[in-house]
């Protein structure tokens, strides 16, 4: 499972979209000039999101009942994630990762 979310990471990382049929898409999408302004880094930049398709509305609306419990989850995992270097260590993570498995491997550049 970790590999697939990679995978869609890394191409959205390409500015690429990524389209998972019956579950839905992910999109780089851009950050408005006006909330960049706003920032120390004005430059251009993109932040993913996520659509779901018509059938996993339908089927979430029709399974889940509404759960009070659901939001409070969403606004810690919100809370705990809003600052960016947490995500910035993981993707350096990551990427040293797979430069020792190239390296082991006999790939450079891999």
């Amino acid at each position: 499972m970790s590999l697939f979310f990679e995978a869609v990471a890394d191409e959205l990382t390409k500015g690429r979209v990524v389209r998972v049929p019956g579950f839905g898409i992910f999109v780089p999408a851009p950050i408005p000039e006006r909330h960049r302004r706003a920032s120390r880094n004005p430059t251009p930049r993109c932040k993913p999101y996520f659509s779901p398709s018509r059938g996993l509305r339908a089927q979430v609306a029709l399974g889940a009942g509404p759960n009070p419990e659901n939001i409070r989850i969403l606004k810690r995992h919100r809370n705990n994630h809003a600052n960016a270097t947490g995500t910035r260590r993981v993707f350096s993570a990551m990427q040293a990762l797979r430069q020792q498995v190239a390296a082991q491997l006999g790939r450079a550049g891999a």
